[in-house]
């Protein structure tokens, strides 16, 4: 492997591609589940915004920044509302079903009962910075991964790992209103 080669446009597009495929399969598996329509939203955003990077793929960037801008703008004003209302309404419901006694299991860390647990367990302030350490940590290999692979640069991995971990802070702060 070339580690001087150039990054290549089509493995970063390749690659938002495939994340988004990916964001919005597993959005629209938790809207199937809890049959709730801002979940089929969001997997809708998803899906457009694979189409936007699909678009910039075939070497249409404008077209595809305005996709993406599009997108964004409709996700914010109609998603995010009802979002800010349910996600403290499903951290209420699970606090209510969840066993904080047994211990945290690995599946935990990708539903809201890993928040409950930590919060009981140790507290506001350490729980929110131990929940944004755990998304770090389960990123951090996948971000070593693309910048071995020069799909990102290190200074871009080392960023979204740092915005990772300040959206880790701001969304424990709005799912935490539901304990």
């Amino acid at each position: 492997m070339d580690l001087d080669a150039p990054i290549s446009d089509v493995n970063v597009f390749g690659f938002m591609i495939a994340l988004w495929i990916i964001g919005a399969a597993f959005v629209l598996y938790k809207a199937m589940k809890t049959k709730n329509s801002v979940y089929y939203m969001g997997s809708g955003f998803c899906g457009a915004m694979a189409f936007a990077f699909l678009v910039g793929a075939l070497g249409q960037a404008l077209l595809c920044l305005i996709l993406m801008g599009v997108s964004t703008l409709v996700f914010y004003i109609v998603v995010m509302p009802k979002l800010k209302r349910i996600m403290p309404e499903e951290v209420a419901k699970a606090a209510k079903t969840v066993d904080t006694s047994g211990p945290i299991r690995f599946r935990d860390l990708f539903n809201v009962s890993f928040m409950v647990k930590l919060e009981r367990k140790y507290g506001e302030h350490k729980a929110m910075v131990i929940w944004s350490v755990a998304g770090v940590a389960v990123t951090s290999p996948l971000i070593a991964v693309l910048v071995l692979l020069r799909v990102i640069t290190w200074p871009i991995g080392v960023g979204a790992l740092g915005f990772g971990f300040i959206l880790g802070l701001t969304l424990y702060r709005r799912m935490r209103k539901g304990l």
